[in-house]
């Protein structure tokens, strides 16, 4: 019994440490994350001051995030494709959102922008997450067209 509750214990710790080594988060510098992530920062942030790029890494998985000095945050999949934007209560540059996207809340929302937006991925279904800055979310789907609010 002693055995078995010390192999336990054992196997929970080694485990835990191995754990611990693989998922991380590590400062890097904005170079060394995906060329596709680098193009969208030039081409839709480059008024912003960059602070700082992190290199998470997990398990099975690698993501960035971009901190810019406004608040705003950017998170890339390991391939450069952005995931989400964050402006943390600032609007998100209309560059950045997917043209449908931004039209239909510029039509629809005349004066309040877009302050969060985010990509969900599941099995079967590919939709936008998007937080204008009134605190109203709304859904769109793979397209940019509306689908609903969020609860």
């Amino acid at each position: 019994m002693k055995k078995t509750v010390f192999t336990f214990i054992a196997v929970v710790l080694v485990s835990a440490f191995a754990f611990n080594t693989i998922a991380r988060e590590v400062v890097v510098d904005v170079k060394t994350i995906p060329g596709t992530a680098q193009n969208f920062i030039k081409q839709n942030f480059a008024d912003k001051k960059l602070l700082s790029a992190v290199k998470d890494s997990e398990l099975l998985d690698t993501e960035y995030k971009v901190y810019f000095s406004d608040g705003t945050k950017i998170n890339f999949t390991s391939k450069g494709e952005w995931k989400e934007i964050d402006g943390n209560r600032n609007c998100i540059t209309n560059s950045a959102i997917p043209v449908n996207i931004a039209n239909y809340v510029t039509e629809n929302y005349n004066g309040i922008c877009i302050g969060k937006i985010e990509v969900d991925k599941e099995l079967f279904n590919f939709q936008y997450n998007v937080e204008l800055l009134n605190g109203m979310e709304l859904r769109f789907d793979k397209n940019g067209v509306f689908i609903g609010f969020d609860d």
